[in-house]
């Protein structure tokens, strides 16, 4: 009899493997996919960190969130792609719980604790921009704002321990029970309930959180765009100068001759003074040639850096609401092209972690030379 039950369950591992390592083949266009977001996310970023902590003179007060993202963006480009990589090789095969919760635990916190850090920096930027002679976010309000961003992450996240683990994947045709890390299917009504409740209270957050990005940049942008239109519309000022006066002072050296002397020294301060106006002029003409993108350049970026984390995040929030990727229809129903394409916008939000790089390289020149003297 225990024969019996021993070759069974032999036979159902044995099954099981091999139905897993048909779903593990599939996605191997994916995990190419999250081999790239590692690679270049994790070169990139401490790239970002090299240069702005020792090759270039930034005031703490534009490089101090470029660094806490830049570090945010390196650790979420280790662990998200090798979380996801180690659900796409064992999508239906997973035995252990207690890394799959904390391997949850980690990337949502990580995940979260990034965007709400682009709404604190779309804060900081606002009152910059915005309110210029109003309080502004000093080192001491900054590291608050990253302290409670971390705690209020964890806090929201610690029920992933609750609603995640290991869940069961039946194939009834088959005749054989999968089992996938993710979203527990199946233990009790309860926990299926408050576990879809956990979500939708997840998603809402998320959501909110867009919200508020879109928000703050978009006041941000919009004051940024009518004072560059204001510079703009200036006209263009030109200093004049008397000429007439260097002629005065000649002839009336001519008709008296013991003030030639004086004359001459009135003459040469007058045209130092000259001298003085004309470099200030071209110095005033120069900063408002580059004041449009040189007064905003950081704003600007981490503009782009936002819209960009809406347009990754969002998707993957749609098709984590959509589409359950641990149910059982996912697995047992759709196509492998279908499963593909779902999988692939689901971790699509790593890619915001990946682009930051190219922005900061994009429209920070200092970075841009910083960059071509470290590779060329």
């Amino acid at each position: 009899m225990y024969a019996s039950v021993f070759n069974n369950s032999a036979s159902h591992e044995a099954k099981l493997e091999r139905l897993n390592t048909q779903f593990a083949l599939s996605l191997i266009v994916i995990d190419v996919v999250l081999g790239f977001y590692f690679l270049f996310g994790v070169l990139g970023n401490a790239i970002v960190i090299y240069i702005y902590s020792f090759r270039l003179r930034v005031k703490l007060d534009d490089k101090f969130f470029i660094l806490v993202l830049a570090v945010m963006d390196v650790i979420v480009c280790v662990t998200g792609p090798t979380f996801c990589l180690m659900r796409n090789i064992f999508p239906v095969y997973m035995d252990m719980d207690l890394v799959c919760k904390m391997s949850w635990f980690f990337t949502r916190n990580l995940n979260g604790a990034s965007g709400l850090l682009i709404l604190v920096i779309g804060l900081q930027r606002f009152l910059k921009v915005c309110r210029p002679f109003g309080r502004q976010m000093t080192k001491k309000y900054k590291i608050i704002a990253l302290i409670l961003t971390i705690c209020v992450t964890i806090v929201i996240h610690t029920p992933l321990f609750i609603f995640y683990g290991i869940t069961e994947v039946p194939f009834v045709d088959k005749g054989i029970t999968g089992r996938r890390c993710g979203l527990i299917h199946g233990h009790s009504e309860m926990i299926d309930f408050y576990g879809k409740v956990y979500l939708y209270i997840m998603f809402a957050s998320a959501l909110l959180t867009m919200v508020g990005i879109c928000s703050l940049y978009t006041a941000t942008g919009k004051k940024i765009y009518e004072h560059i239109k204001r510079l703009e519309d200036m006209p263009t000022t030109h200093p004049s100068f008397d000429t007439n006066s260097t002629h005065d002072i000649a002839m009336k050296s001519e008709n008296d001759p013991e003030s030639i002397q004086t004359a001459r020294r009135k003459s040469s301060k007058d045209n130092n003074i000259r001298d003085l106006n004309r470099r200030r002029s071209t110095t005033v003409s120069v900063r408002s040639k580059k004041t449009p993108f040189a007064v905003h350049r950081y704003s600007i970026m981490f503009l782009i850096i936002s819209l960009l984390c809406v347009l990754t995040y969002v998707p993957a929030l749609a098709i984590n609401l959509a589409v359950d990727v641990d149910s059982v229809e996912f697995w047992t129903e759709f196509s492998d092209t279908e499963r593909r394409v779902y999988l692939l916008v689901f971790q699509m939000y790593l890619l915001n972690h990946v682009v930051n790089p190219i922005v900061y390289t994009c429209f920070d020149t200092k970075f841009r030379l910083k960059v071509k003297e470290l590779f060329c």
